[in-house]
């Protein structure tokens, strides 16, 4: 017998938290201090099978984090059932989509690309790439071989600049907007690594930046960007081989690079010069269904 209902609290849904992603559990906590999630639970002869988990967003929309079913369940249909019940659900809070993003190359792609599909989703789109080295997969790589800076080039940490450099940099791109509006990188700084976050400065200005952040054990090159006027002579590659350097030091051994694709010269290297070298490429992508 098949039991799908939806979980209202912490003790309903402490059997389930094996059901989701370390870094979604504490979802299952019910805090009320935080917006109450979209639990769908499904059980099977009495025995927890599967969790579908989404939350609410400011925008009136729902973001769904994971769908898991117990490997021996799987292939009954409980996947499709906890989706459908959870859309339910959503609707009956006022929320207008279910949307959210996965990653590609992963065993469980293929058979949560049908499940979209089932439900009605719109084709998932692409949002970023994903590219996954180690410090010897990437040794080899010819744009990461140490080069000597030109005269008026520096990389110093992120976190050695003065106010008068940080204030140039907000003044320059305020006079002169050149600044992808997604590569801000003060919209980057909280939590930092502070040992490989660098910046570029070109005749003693900010011109340039790699930030990186640690994600379970990895380097994550979060926001890396150079004024346009670099951007064709490749000078992001000098804050890359550098992050690279310091990576050792900094106690990191695997590097992730996440580019937008919309950014496509930056795409474009990554499939052509990133790709050879990376022990995984591959893709995120966005999905969305309307619920109106």
């Amino acid at each position: 017998m098949i039991e799908v209902r939806i979980l209202r609290d912490a003790a309903e849904a402490d059997a389930f938290r094996i059901a989701t992603f370390p870094s979604f559990r504490h979802w299952l906590d019910f805090d009320p201090g935080w917006p109450a999630p979209i639990a769908v639970g499904t059980r099977m002869g009495g025995e927890m099978s599967g969790l579908a988990l989404a939350t609410p967003c400011d925008d009136g929309t729902a973001d769904l984090l994971s769908v898991y079913c117990v490997p021996d369940r799987r292939r009954r249909g409980l996947a499709a059932a906890l989706l459908e019940q959870l859309e339910s659900e959503c609707r009956a809070r006022g929320l207008s989509a279910l949307k959210g993003t996965y990653m590609t190359g992963q065993p469980a792609t293929q058979a949560f690309e049908g499940l979209l599909a089932h439900r009605g989703f719109a084709p998932p789109e692409l949002r970023m790439l994903v590219v996954r080295a180690t410090l010897s997969s990437i040794a080899p790589a010819p744009w990461i071989q140490p080069r000597r800076l030109p005269s008026g080039y520096e990389i110093v940490p992120w976190v050695s600049l003065s106010p008068a450099l940080r204030g140039e940099l907000a003044t320059s791109h305020s006079a002169d907007p050149w600044i992808a509006p997604d590569l801000v990188p003060f919209d980057f700084e909280e939590g930092i690594d502070p040992v490989t976050s660098t910046a570029l400065l070109v005749k003693g200005n900010v011109r340039g930046w790699c930030l990186n952040h640690a994600v379970g054990g990895v380097l994550r090159y979060t926001c890396a960007f150079v004024h346009p006027r670099l951007q064709r002579l490749g000078r992001v590659l000098w804050l890359y081989r550098a992050a690279v350097e310091r990576m050792p030091g900094a106690g990191f051994d695997t590097g992730m690079w996440t580019i937008p694709v919309w950014h496509c010269g930056h795409a474009n290297f990554a499939r052509e010069h990133m790709a050879p070298y990376a022990v995984f490429f591959g893709e995120t992508r966005g999905f969305r269904k309307a619920l109106a």
